[in-house]
């Protein structure tokens, strides 16, 4: 699940910032652990480029930073192997991974038994939805 991507982030800086901001910092700090355009941020390794900035009509300074990433995506219908449950109730298992979650029914359990917590499964991503987290709905193969 986790990879490395190229990521462009288009930040707004006030004026007064521009002199005292570390961008790397920056950009830590709203987007490691986050959700980004869908896809959740687990590490910022490296700022790549950082394109000149352009003034807005409201006095603000876009600018573009391309930066390298460690990303979680979970892409429909992709098989994921060695996964650990972290808990399960009557309805099926879960995997938690920080913003992302992924439950696996009952239903779609090997002959419909619900893994319990700590056992390694391999499980297919079947549906996504995307919110202030990423949540996953996931069958086991």
């Amino acid at each position: 699940m986790n990879s490395l991507n190229d990521i462009i982030f288009d930040i707004s800086i006030s004026p007064s910032e521009i002199s005292s901001i570390n961008l790397k910092k920056y950009l830590l700090n709203k987007y490691n652990g986050n959700i980004h355009n869908g896809i959740y941020i687990s590490h910022i390794s490296k700022v790549n480029t950082v394109e000149c900035g352009k003034i807005t009509a409201d006095g603000y300074i876009n600018i573009k930073i391309n930066t390298l990433c460690e990303i979680v995506n979970p892409v429909i219908e992709s098989i994921y192997n060695n996964v650990i449950i972290t808990n399960y109730n009557k309805l099926g298992s879960f995997i938690n991974l920080g913003k992302i979650s992924i439950f696996i029914p009952k239903e779609y359990s090997i002959n419909e038994e619900i893994p319990t917590i700590g056992m390694s499964i391999n499980v297919k991503v079947i549906g996504k939805r995307i919110d202030d987290k990423i949540t996953c709905i996931g069958k086991q193969v």
